[in-house]
Protein backbone atom coordinates (compact mmCIF):
# COMPACT_ATOMS: atom_id res chain seq x y z
CA UNK A 1 0.00 0.00 0.00
CA UNK A 2 1.60 3.40 -1.22
CA UNK A 3 1.93 5.99 1.54
CA UNK A 4 0.36 9.68 0.96
CA UNK A 5 3.32 11.65 -1.59
CA UNK A 6 5.23 8.61 -2.07
CA UNK A 7 6.08 8.18 -5.69
CA UNK A 8 4.42 5.22 -7.49
CA UNK A 9 6.56 5.57 -10.98
CA UNK A 10 8.41 2.17 -10.64
CA UNK A 11 5.79 0.15 -9.33
CA UNK A 12 2.59 1.17 -11.73
CA UNK A 13 2.23 -0.45 -15.04
CA UNK A 14 2.45 1.50 -18.13
CA UNK A 15 -0.58 1.28 -19.78
CA UNK A 16 -2.06 2.63 -24.13
CA UNK A 17 -4.37 3.82 -25.41
CA UNK A 18 -4.62 3.08 -29.08
CA UNK A 19 -6.58 4.91 -31.52
CA UNK A 20 -7.36 4.02 -35.04
CA UNK A 21 -7.99 6.88 -37.00
CA UNK A 22 -9.50 7.03 -40.28
CA UNK A 23 -7.43 10.01 -40.80
CA UNK A 24 -3.83 11.91 -40.21
CA UNK A 25 -5.01 13.36 -36.90
CA UNK A 26 -1.79 14.93 -36.00
CA UNK A 27 -1.05 16.25 -39.12
CA UNK A 28 2.38 14.87 -39.96
CA UNK A 29 1.98 11.87 -42.18
CA UNK A 30 3.60 9.22 -39.98
CA UNK A 31 1.77 5.92 -39.55
CA UNK A 32 1.59 6.11 -35.91
CA UNK A 33 2.54 8.76 -33.33
CA UNK A 34 2.66 8.23 -29.58
CA UNK A 35 2.26 10.58 -27.22
CA UNK A 36 3.15 10.13 -23.66
CA UNK A 37 2.70 11.33 -20.25
CA UNK A 38 5.80 11.91 -17.84
CA UNK A 39 5.51 14.20 -14.51
CA UNK A 40 2.41 15.47 -16.05
CA UNK A 41 3.78 16.75 -19.22
CA UNK A 42 2.67 15.59 -22.35
CA UNK A 43 5.59 15.40 -24.92
CA UNK A 44 5.59 13.30 -28.73
CA UNK A 45 7.88 10.64 -29.43
CA UNK A 46 9.72 11.45 -32.82
CA UNK A 47 12.36 8.50 -33.06
CA UNK A 48 12.24 7.16 -36.93
CA UNK A 49 13.54 4.10 -38.24
CA UNK A 50 15.00 4.13 -41.79
CA UNK A 51 11.57 3.95 -43.67
CA UNK A 52 10.10 7.08 -41.97
CA UNK A 53 8.22 4.91 -39.74
CA UNK A 54 8.05 6.85 -36.08
CA UNK A 55 9.19 3.73 -33.56
CA UNK A 56 7.97 3.36 -30.20
CA UNK A 57 11.03 5.53 -27.66
CA UNK A 58 10.41 4.50 -24.37
CA UNK A 59 10.39 7.73 -22.39
CA UNK A 60 9.79 6.43 -18.93
CA UNK A 61 6.37 7.65 -19.21
CA UNK A 62 3.85 5.40 -17.77
CA UNK A 63 0.66 6.57 -19.84
CA UNK A 64 1.08 6.17 -23.59
CA UNK A 65 -1.66 7.39 -26.14
CA UNK A 66 -1.02 5.98 -29.61
CA UNK A 67 -3.04 7.40 -32.82
CA UNK A 68 -2.62 5.21 -35.68
CA UNK A 69 -2.70 7.03 -39.27
CA UNK A 70 -5.81 5.92 -41.53
CA UNK A 71 -4.29 7.89 -44.75
CA UNK A 72 -0.88 5.97 -44.48
CA UNK A 73 -0.55 3.73 -47.44
CA UNK A 74 2.86 2.38 -47.29
CA UNK A 75 2.41 -0.64 -47.89
CA UNK A 76 5.76 -1.98 -48.26
CA UNK A 77 5.78 -1.55 -44.19
CA UNK A 78 4.45 -3.68 -41.64
CA UNK A 79 2.25 -1.14 -40.36
CA UNK A 80 1.21 0.02 -43.81
CA UNK A 81 -0.20 -3.32 -44.65
CA UNK A 82 -2.28 -3.43 -41.45
CA UNK A 83 -3.41 -0.21 -41.87
CA UNK A 84 -4.76 -1.07 -45.44
CA UNK A 85 -6.01 -4.04 -43.85
CA UNK A 86 -8.19 -2.55 -40.98
CA UNK A 87 -9.64 -0.26 -43.89
CA UNK A 88 -10.41 -3.23 -46.32
CA UNK A 89 -13.94 -4.85 -46.58
CA UNK A 90 -12.90 -7.72 -48.82
CA UNK A 91 -10.82 -10.59 -47.07
CA UNK A 92 -9.09 -11.78 -50.54
CA UNK A 93 -7.46 -8.24 -50.90
CA UNK A 94 -6.03 -8.20 -47.21
CA UNK A 95 -2.49 -9.33 -46.32
CA UNK A 96 -2.70 -10.58 -42.68
CA UNK A 97 -4.19 -14.21 -42.94
CA UNK A 98 -5.62 -14.02 -39.65
CA UNK A 99 -7.21 -10.82 -39.86
CA UNK A 100 -8.86 -11.84 -42.97
CA UNK A 101 -9.79 -15.11 -41.69
CA UNK A 102 -11.40 -13.49 -38.71
CA UNK A 103 -13.43 -11.24 -41.74
CA UNK A 104 -14.17 -13.56 -43.23
CA UNK A 105 -16.26 -15.85 -40.61
CA UNK A 106 -17.93 -12.76 -39.80
CA UNK A 107 -19.50 -11.88 -43.07
CA UNK A 108 -19.65 -15.24 -44.96
CA UNK A 109 -20.02 -17.89 -42.18
CA UNK A 110 -23.35 -18.02 -40.99
CA UNK A 111 -22.62 -18.38 -36.81
CA UNK A 112 -20.36 -15.49 -38.33
CA UNK A 113 -22.63 -13.53 -39.33
CA UNK A 114 -25.35 -14.31 -36.52
CA UNK A 115 -22.55 -12.75 -34.20
CA UNK A 116 -21.74 -9.68 -36.27
CA UNK A 117 -25.81 -9.17 -36.55
CA UNK A 118 -25.98 -9.35 -32.32
CA UNK A 119 -22.61 -7.20 -31.62
CA UNK A 120 -24.52 -4.37 -34.57
CA UNK A 121 -27.66 -5.10 -32.52
CA UNK A 122 -25.71 -4.14 -29.01
CA UNK A 123 -24.14 -1.17 -30.10
CA UNK A 124 -27.79 0.07 -31.90
CA UNK A 125 -29.31 -0.49 -28.25
CA UNK A 126 -26.36 1.29 -26.50
CA UNK A 127 -26.78 3.98 -28.72
CA UNK A 128 -29.95 4.74 -28.22
CA UNK A 129 -29.77 4.55 -24.54
CA UNK A 130 -27.20 7.21 -25.11
CA UNK A 131 -29.39 9.23 -26.89
CA UNK A 132 -32.10 8.94 -25.13
CA UNK A 133 -30.34 9.87 -21.58
CA UNK A 134 -28.52 13.18 -24.05
CA UNK A 135 -32.41 14.49 -24.82
CA UNK A 136 -33.73 13.64 -21.22
CA UNK A 137 -30.52 15.93 -19.59
CA UNK A 138 -30.85 18.70 -22.45
CA UNK A 139 -34.78 18.85 -22.03
CA UNK A 140 -34.39 19.50 -18.06
CA UNK A 141 -31.96 21.90 -18.48
CA UNK A 142 -34.42 23.55 -20.79
CA UNK A 143 -36.62 23.25 -18.52
CA UNK A 144 -34.89 24.53 -15.63
CA UNK A 145 -33.95 27.60 -17.94
CA UNK A 146 -37.21 28.41 -19.09
CA UNK A 147 -39.36 27.92 -16.22
CA UNK A 148 -37.06 28.71 -13.34
CA UNK A 149 -37.53 25.47 -11.64
CA UNK A 150 -35.48 22.70 -9.88
CA UNK A 151 -33.85 20.00 -11.47
CA UNK A 152 -36.51 17.57 -9.29
CA UNK A 153 -39.39 19.32 -10.62
CA UNK A 154 -38.15 19.30 -13.92
CA UNK A 155 -37.27 15.64 -14.05
CA UNK A 156 -41.24 15.36 -12.70
CA UNK A 157 -42.12 17.22 -15.27
CA UNK A 158 -40.89 15.28 -18.02
CA UNK A 159 -41.85 11.93 -15.96
CA UNK A 160 -37.95 10.96 -15.48
CA UNK A 161 -37.79 7.11 -14.34
CA UNK A 162 -36.81 7.03 -10.44
CA UNK A 163 -33.94 4.48 -11.80
CA UNK A 164 -32.77 7.00 -13.47
CA UNK A 165 -32.73 9.98 -11.54
CA UNK A 166 -29.69 9.95 -10.16
CA UNK A 167 -27.48 9.68 -13.24
CA UNK A 168 -30.15 12.35 -15.53
CA UNK A 169 -29.24 14.87 -12.13
CA UNK A 170 -25.51 14.60 -12.25
CA UNK A 171 -25.05 14.96 -15.74
CA UNK A 172 -27.26 17.85 -15.47
CA UNK A 173 -25.03 19.74 -13.48
CA UNK A 174 -22.07 18.51 -15.58
CA UNK A 175 -20.64 19.44 -18.57
CA UNK A 176 -21.72 16.71 -20.09
CA UNK A 177 -23.78 17.73 -23.84
CA UNK A 178 -23.38 21.48 -23.55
Amino acid sequence: MAKPGERLDSDLNETYSIFMCEHDVVGNGRAVNQFSYRNDDLFLEQDENEHGDQRNQSMGGKTRIVFVNGDYANESSEIGRLIHDFKCSKPEEMFNANLANGVRYLKEDPEGVEEMCKIMEDIRQDTEKRNSMKLTVLHVRKIMKNLGITIEKAMDTIEVPDALRTDVAQLVNSDYYR
